[in-house]
């Protein structure tokens, strides 16, 4: 799992704490709603990552509501590109769930480290696209957050990614499924790293450097906001940055609903047309004059 900032540290829980049948070992990071620790099973030793709403917001029935909605939808799925649900349950009056711990980084930290070639990069968006695909086909579910940090890489033991690397979907908290509650009227935090407002005042979901053009105008979303995520994603794996460069949440989704689509050859001379068509077709404008 991805080291992130794990909060105030008053309000992490210590090493070797009992969580049920789970002993935690160490913080793994932080968001806008939950806290996530590295944990292991008492009885088998496996290694969990396991998912509490910040202390701070525990008792808030909206924060609470959208992780037990976060604990049905993974708990429905079963795919090898998202992380697999291993458990939930209440401590000391604090919901939870359980995940497979994935020994290796997010999307973001591996564009840092590693340079990935061309094969790489649409070999990482393949397992996504199948993982959406299994999720929608599975809950007609749309995760809404698609990021290089929402994307976890294990790398099978190796240094550096191989072909046998393997990418798992995290972070559903605010993904939305026909059978579920709507989570929309959420009030978060507005930054460039979680949940910004929309350009008209009204509260967005995801982020705002990948976030779709329906998602910034505060718009009706389906499964194709998911893609033009994921095309942002490419976009940022060819060419080591975003589509829409911004200073503010604001400027990025202004650009996402106005610019025109960026071609990453411009950036990245070497790559083939064929990829460059895939990540533009993926950040297309969508509407009844283009016909997608």
């Amino acid at each position: 799992m991805p080291q992130t900032p794990a909060g105030d540290k008053a309000d992490l829980m210590p090493r070797g704490t009992q969580v049920d049948g789970f002993v935690i070992e160490a913080p793994l990071g932080a968001g806008a709603m939950g806290q996530v620790y590295r944990a292991h099973d008492r009885l088998t030793g496996k290694r969990v990552a396991i998912k509490f709403v910040q202390i701070k917001l525990k008792n808030d029935w909206r924060f609470r509501d959208g992780l037990l909605q976060e604990i049905a939808l993974t708990a429905a799925m079963e795919h090898p590109n998202i992380a697999t649900y291993a458990g939930h349950g209440t401590w000391r009056d604090m919901p939870y769930m359980a995940l497979e711990h994935v020994p290796g980084p997010s999307l973001a930290e591996v564009i840092e480290k590693h340079p990935l070639t061309e094969r790489q990069c649409l070999r990482f968006i393949i397992q996504a696209a199948e993982g959406l695909d299994h999720a929608f086909e599975r809950c007609q579910l749309i995760h809404r957050d698609i990021k290089p940090g929402n994307l976890l890489i294990d790398f099978r033991g190796h240094p550096i990614p191989t072909p046998d690397a393997v990418l798992k979907i995290i972070d559903f908290g605010l993904a939305k499924a026909k059978s579920m509650v709507d989570i929309d009227e959420f009030s978060m935090e507005q930054d460039l790293t979680g949940v910004g407002a929309t350009i008209g005042g009204a509260v967005g979901l995801g982020t705002p450097y990948y976030l779709s053009p329906e998602q910034a105008a505060g718009s009706e979303v389906d499964f194709r906001s998911d893609l033009y995520s994921l095309g942002a994603t490419l976009f940022h794996l060819l060419t080591r940055r975003v589509p829409f460069p911004a200073a503010n949440a604001n400027m990025a989704m202004i650009a996402h609903l106005n610019e025109p689509v960026p071609d990453p050859v411009t950036i990245n001379g070497a790559l083939h047309p064929a990829t460059c068509a895939l990540s533009m077709r993926c950040l297309w404008p969508r509407s009844p004059a283009n016909g997608s």
